[in-house]
């Protein structure tokens, strides 16, 4: 009787050893793979790709990982970020602010027809330093205007 017990178990030992062989990957792991398809929208997308070149708007939440710092000693690594909307100066157009996790965050003015201004440096809201978790907009202090609430964890830098 253990000798059969045994054997599945050994069986499912090899394989489990077996599939975590160390097969080079030309991918690091903090590069998405790229994909040799292209994508076509159907005639009737609701949504079309807009340049950033077009646009004006160009950002990339990117997470670098350090022996310190990855998803071992974090959990929440991947789980910040974010983007909202804002009336930044009542002109009725949406802007867009960006929250990067690790890096600055960026403040674009809409100045029509899908432009827009990078204005982050010149408003101040960059929010260098710190893991960036989430915001939210919201009128914080009651006077009208629309207020950038960026949540942050994990000490200043």
């Amino acid at each position: 009787m253990i000798r059969t017990i045994s054997l599945p178990v050994l069986a499912l030992f090899s394989l489990l050893i077996w599939s975590c062989s160390s097969e080079a990957n030309d991918t690091p792991a903090s590069q998405p793979a790229k994909s040799s398809k292209t994508l076509v929208a159907p005639a009737n997308a609701l949504f079309q790709y807009v340049a950033p070149e077009s646009s004006g708007v160009d950002f990339s939440n990117r997470i670098s990982e350090t022996h310190e710092l990855n998803i071992i000693t974090n959990s929440y690594m991947y789980n910040g970020g974010g983007v909202a909307l804002i009336d930044i100066n009542k002109d009725q157009l949406p802007d867009l602010y960006f929250a990067s996790s690790q890096e600055q965050n960026k403040l674009y003015l809409n100045t029509g027809n899908f432009k827009f201004e990078d204005i982050s440096e010149k408003a101040g809201v960059t929010a260098d330093g710190g893991f960036k978790s989430g915001l939210t907009i919201v009128d914080i202090n009651n006077d009208d205007w629309q207020d950038i609430y960026v949540c942050h964890t994990g000490l200043q830098a």
